[in-house]
Order: C-alpha cells, then sequence, then structure tokens
C-alpha cells in the first residue's frame, strides 16, 4: 500500500543539485491518493492539480489557487489547506505549537546563526520545510486523519497562511520537491517521513543526560565554580562543554594560555569523575600564512576551498578572515 506522493518543479537550465533519497521501486498496487491535473483555457492555459485521499476524498494538496512561480532566484508555490490545523514548519518562535493561521504572518526558515529572542518570529538555526495538518470533515469536524508535507529544499524561503485556509511558500533556488505523507495518523506520518530522510540513531546513553554547556564563560574558574554549583545542588550533571571562550583568539586548535590555564587537566578530572567533556570546533582558519601552524599546513596539504581561479577563498567568522577546508 502506498502512503506517499512524490512532486517536482524546476526551472529549466541553471545548476541544481537534487538530494539522493531512497526510492521506490515496482508497479503502485494499491495507492491510498489520487492525482488531478487540469488546465484552464480561459486563465491562459494555467495548470494546476490536487492530491486526494481515496478512503474519505479530502484534498490534501490542491494548487487551484494559482500563484506557481518558477523564476531564477524566486519559486513560489501556494496550496489550499485540508484545514486550518497545521502544525510544523520551522525553525522559528510560536506562542503555540499549532500555527494561527488567521493572523497571516510570514515566517523565515534558513539556517543563520543569529541571536533571537522569544518575541521575535526570526528564524532559528534550524531548517525544517515540515508541516502535519489534522484534517477534518464537511462539518469542520476533525476527523481523526492528518497528512504530512515535505519541501525538501535547502535554500532560504518563508512561508505565509491565508484565510482560505491556504499556504504560500517562497524559495530563492532549488527544487520545488514535495514528498507528501498520507499516514492517516500522527505516528504513522512521522515514520514515512523519517523513511524517506532517515531515521534517528540511538545515541549513547551519557548524551541522554543533563548537559551542561554556555557561551560567555569569562574563565575556567567561572566554569568551574558553574559546574560546582549545579552539582552541589543535586544535578547530576553527565556533559560540561567548552565554547568559544576557551580558545586562544577565538582561533581553533588553541586553549586561552591566561584565561583557561588548567584546561586539560580540569577536564581529566571531570572525566575520572564520570563526567564527558565536550569542546567546539569552528570550521574556519585564520588567515595567518606564517605563525597559525594549522593554516600553513592546510595551505601545504592544498585543503582549503579555492576559487575558478585557483586563488584561496577567504570569508569572517569570529578570528577575522579565515579559511575553510574542503
Amino acid at each position: 500500500m502506498v502512503c506517499r506522493s512524490h512532486l517536482s518543479w524546476s526551472m529549466t537550465g541553471g545548476k541544481k543539485v537534487p538530494i539522493p533519497l531512497a526510492s521506490s521501486s515496482g508497479k503502485i498496487d494499491s495507492p491510498q491518493y489520487e492525482f488531478n491535473y487540469s488546465s484552464d483555457s480561459t486563465r491562459d492555459n494555467i495548470i494546476s492539480f490536487f492530491i486526494k485521499r481515496r478512503e474519505d476524498g479530502s484534498i490534501l494538496f490542491d494548487t487551484s489557487l494559482g500563484g506557481l512561480v518558477l523564476n531564477n532566484q524566486f519559486l513560489q508555490i501556494i496550496t489550499r489547506l485540508q484545514s486550518s490545523h497545521i502544525y510544523g514548519f520551522g525553525e522559528n518562535n510560536h506562542d503555540t505549537l499549532k500555527h494561527n493561521v488567521p493572523e497571516r504572518s510570514s515566517w523565515g526558515v534558513f539556517a543563520r546563526d543569529q541571536g533571537t529572542n522569544w518575541d521575535t518570529n526570526s528564524n532559528h538555526y534550524g531548517h525544517h520545510p515540515l508541516y502535519i495538518v489534522m484534517e477534518q470533515t464537511l462539518n469542520n469536524i476533525p476527523s481523526g486523519r492528518m497528512h504530512g508535507v515535505l519541501l525538501l529544499n535547502s535554500n532560504a524561503m518563508d512561508y505565509s497562511f491565508e484565510s482560505t485556509p491556504s499556504l504560500t511558500i517562497r524559495t530563492i533556488g532549488g527544487i520545488l520537491d514535495f514528498f507528501i505523507f498520507l499516514g492517516p495518523n500522527p505516528e504513522q506520518v512521522i515514520q514515512q517521513y523519517t523513511w524517506l530522510v532517515g531515521r534517528s540513531f540511538l545515541p549513547p546513553y551519557w548524551s541522554l543526560g543533563f548537559q551542561l554547556s554556555r557561551w560567555d564563560y569569562s574563565n575556567l574558574t567561572h566554569m568551574q565554580m558553574t559546574n560546582k554549583r549545579n552539582r552541589d545542588a543535586g544535578v547530576p550533571i553527565d556533559v560540561q562543554y567548552a565554547d568559544i571562550d576557551y580558545m586562544d583568539a577565538k582561533k581553533v586548535f588553541t586553549i586561552d594560555p591566561i584565561n583557561y590555564q588548567g584546561l586539560k587537566e580540569y577536564f581529566q578530572e571531570l572525566n575520572s569523575e564520570g563526567i564527558k567533556t565536550i569542546v567546539i570546533l569552528d570550521p574556519g582558519m585564520v588567515d595567518d600564512q606564517k605563525y597559525y601552524a594549522p593554516t600553513v599546513e592546510g595551505i601545504k596539504e592544498d585543503v582549503f576551498i579555492k576559487w575558478d581561479n585557483g586563488s584561496l577563498m577567504r570569508g569572517t567568522v569570529w578570528p577575522g578572515p579565515v579559511f575553510f577546508p574542503g
């Protein structure tokens, strides 16, 4: 029984990088959905389609509102929603798990390293263009069925709702590559989703414990006092992190010889007590081609990303100008 559907649009020409995923093979004998396609000659031959759940006729994806745009650096699609009970997308702050569809707000989806406050709808680190809809009957009563839709696209995008109810998704590139999971219950939707993108792995037992992590420990003493204060309060700490503060001038593979003198010995002490330790490592190597050994060695071994003309591609991160390994 087939319980998912795959739809894809893209512009002709230009470079696109489809993501390889597991695919079904063989003849589809009993799909749970129907695909319907039409062209309206009174509207400049605008094409539209909808996907319907066979069991009860619910329309799960419907582009008849129009608004499909496929341009360079701008792709847009609009779909009616089966109901206004919609969950998912991210990563943003929301007052509730259920989206407030009548609010008609726009939300960004872009994995950018930026600080956000609880009272803003700015995008966070995560990029998760997956939404789940709780379906309803013609009498606007929840039917108990749900479906999910994934847009497999890692470009910057935004999404917004209209009271129709409808959903508009815009992205600056890539492919409009949709996967529709027919469920019909929430657990099955997630099972079908993880079948596509990969199941969660079983993490090490210690990683499920309390982990003490923060930026802006002013020095090693500050870290030690924070750790001790938590343990004295009975908090069973399993992991202690060191953020970028421990580095010398924010250069990766270094330790601040003044503020973090003794870090190695302190971590060995924690390890002997059964506490795991993790240090942050950034990919950028500072552009110091004379004294900084990782950069000198990286250039020698030709590991850094280059421009087409062969020159090193330079970016800017915490220590200043940096090179990135390829």
